[in-house]
Order: structure tokens, then sequence, then C-alpha cells
């Protein structure tokens, strides 16, 4: 008798680290496979022609969990398999009752940052509010940190991030028709340097508690490019790659008066697109720039006047190092783009623990595993 699964995602990160792992898993025909999309998650998967059912719910408050328990009451799941998000999401919310139904359940992770956040979502205290069976981790070095921070040991197992299995190999040096029709579809001229900015969708409270948001980092990057484009004699494009979660208005982002700085936004579409025809990639926090470290293209970090815990896997692991004032940001900007100063990256992928394009198959392991010892 076949397995049932019940797959729940909902951020885009969260649901890219799952896509490896569920189109694996539809492959198989030991399980029935049923996918549970949130919006953000719905587009992705849409996009990847998987078939899902979408809640639109952007949040479940206990009272709307019903919905969420007449599904588990009518699939009957022999395994919830979820991403994780922040708030009362669709994976969070499978999650939680699931855990309380005493289901088997196994979340990935897909970010170095707010462990507890993803598991009190329902809890009213800041203290861990629910924990799976199992939790997927990218290596040791999450793995401790979320020992540090109370999660019990037993329960994490170090799986890799199934989504960077795709970056493994791929060449970021594209064939110029490529790079012609990526500029031509967003409007860039030919000669135009370009650099990628990773937006984030900032809230409200934010800048009192970080020390920065994205619209201000992109205003001081601005201010350094207009004076570089006009000094170098260099026309530049600012691609501000707006993240998928964010539902701002395109008018909240700051433009530029000079001739020699032209400010494009673009809504999402495939990462390494954006990342193999910048010449430089910039951002805060974001996985985003991870990716663009794994593909060995140049990346800065960008804080300035960070106030809280910088969470940036390559800062954490000495990798990369953050530019936290104005004038190291000039400074940086004007020797790449003037000076022609280049920046090494160890992007080795033996820097990271498993890194090695097997996450998928450690994952898809744990999940028959799982299912053998019902």
């Amino acid at each position: 008798m076949k397995e049932r699964i019940l797959i729940a995602c909902n951020d885009p990160g969260g649901s890219m680290v799952c896509l490896p792992v569920i189109k694996r898993l539809l492959k198989d025909d030991k399980y029935y496979i049923s996918i549970f999309a949130g919006k953000y998650a719905e587009k992705i998967f849409k996009e990847e022609k998987i078939a899902c059912k979408t809640l639109r719910q952007s949040r479940f408050t206990k009272k709307e969990m019903v919905t969420i328990e007449r599904i588990l009451k009518e699939e009957e799941p022999s395994l919830v398999f979820t991403s994780t998000s922040f708030g009362k999401a669709i994976d969070n919310a499978f999650l939680y009752a699931a855990i309380k139904r005493k289901k088997k359940t196994f979340a990935l992770l897909d970010q170095w940052c707010n462990y507890t956040q993803r598991f009190r979502v329902f809890s009213r205290n800041k203290k861990i509010g629910y924990i799976p069976d199992l939790i997927g981790v990218m290596d040791n070095f999450t793995k401790q940190e979320m020992i540090d921070e109370g999660f019990p040991a037993k329960r994490l197992i170090v799986t890799g991030h199934p989504y960077f299995d795709t970056l493994i190999g791929q060449n970021i040096r594209l064939p110029k028709t490529k790079q012609s029709s990526f500029r031509k579809k967003l409007g860039i001229p030919p000669k135009n340097l370009i650099i990628v900015f990773a937006s984030e969708p900032f809230r409200k409270g934010d800048l009192r508690m970080i020390g920065y948001t994205d619209i201000i980092i992109a205003r001081a990057l601005i201010r350094s490019l207009e004076s570089i484009a006009e000094k170098a004699g260099k026309p530049i494009t600012f691609l501000i790659k707006i993240h998928p979660r964010d539902e701002r208005k395109d008018s909240v982002f700051p433009l530029s008066s000079s001739p020699w700085l032209q400010i494009v936004l673009a809504r999402p579409g495939r990462a390494t697109d954006f990342i193999q025809n910048a010449d430089i990639v910039v951002g805060m926090q974001s996985i985003f720039l991870i990716e663009s470290f794994l593909l060995g293209k140049p990346t800065l970090n960008i804080q300035i006047d960070r106030k809280n815990k910088d969470t940036l896997l390559t800062n954490k692991m000495g990798l990369t190092k953050a530019i936290e004032s104005y004038e190291m940001l000039n400074k940086t900007l004007s020797d790449i783009i003037i000076r022609k100063t280049i920046i090494k990256n160890n992007s080795n992928h033996s820097c990271f623990a498993e890194m090695d394009g097997k996450s998928t198959d450690r994952v898809i392991s744990i999940i028959n595993k799982i299912l053998c010892k019902k």
C-alpha cells in the first residue's frame, strides 16, 4: 500500500529549497503526494508545472486552523513535509496541526537565521513553540546555532541545501545572445555596467531594530554610483531585483537624475538569470548574495549602520565582510569600477560542509527511512 505524503510550502526561499525534493518524490511511484501552497509557493510551482492546491490566506489564526485540521483528517498522511516561513503561513500551520495530531513531521530549513521565530508562530512567548520530529538543516554550523537557541540536537539532521544542488556546475559566463536578450527585455543599453541590487521587504519598525532598510541602502548605492559613473565616464545600470514577497509599489524605490545612472526595477525571475548577467551583485542579508557568492560573481554585502546581529552566512564563516559605512562603500565600488580591482571571493564549495550536490539525495533518504519506520 502506498504511503501518503502531504507537502506544504509558502515563502519563496522555503519553496525553492523543497522544490528539488518535490520533483524527485513526484517521480517515485511508492508515494501519493499532495501539495498545498501559499500564494508565493503557488507561483513557483506553476512555473515548474507542478500541480498543487492553493490556500490563499496569508495567515492562519487559531480560528481558521479548522481548514487545516479538516484537510489533515481527509488526507490522513503518513508524513507531513514542509518548508519553514515566518508567521501563521500555510507551511507553519500544517506543521503545527500535524504535531498536535501526532503525525510524522519533517521540516526543511532554507536560511541561516531566525531559527526560533520559525517554530513559535502559535506560541504566546518567545520560546520555541513546537518542534517537528526532524528539522533538515544546511550544515553543522546551523545545527550548533540552533542547539544554542534551545533546539534538541536529536531533532536536527544535517541535509545540506537542496536548492543549492542546482547551482553546482552552472556556467557563470553566458553566451552573448543570452546577455543581449536579458538586456533587451529590461531596456538596458549594451555598454552599461550592470549592478544588481537584491532588495528585501522590510517592515515597519525594522529601521529602529536593524539600523537600515533596503531603501536607505539603495539610496546610498545610487549616490555612490552616480559619482563613480561620471568620474569613470562609464554608464551604469542599477538593477533593483524586487523580492518575491515584496508587495510595495514601485514608487517606494528611489530614482536618479544622473544621465550616467539608469535605474531599472525588475519583479522576480530566475535568480541565476540576474546573477549571471550582473557585473556586480550587491545586497544586505539576502540568500541571493550566497547564491551569487557560490557562482563566483563579485558580491558586496552592505549593512551600513547595522544595529542587530549579522546573519549572512558567508560573513559568519569569515569568507566575506560586511561594508558598514558609506565611505567604505564608495571606496570599494570605486576600486572595482574605476581602478578595476578584482574581488576574489573564495567560492569553493568545500567552504560549506554539505555543498556537494547530494543534499536532495539525503532528504529523500531521510523521508524513506521515516516511512519505513512507520
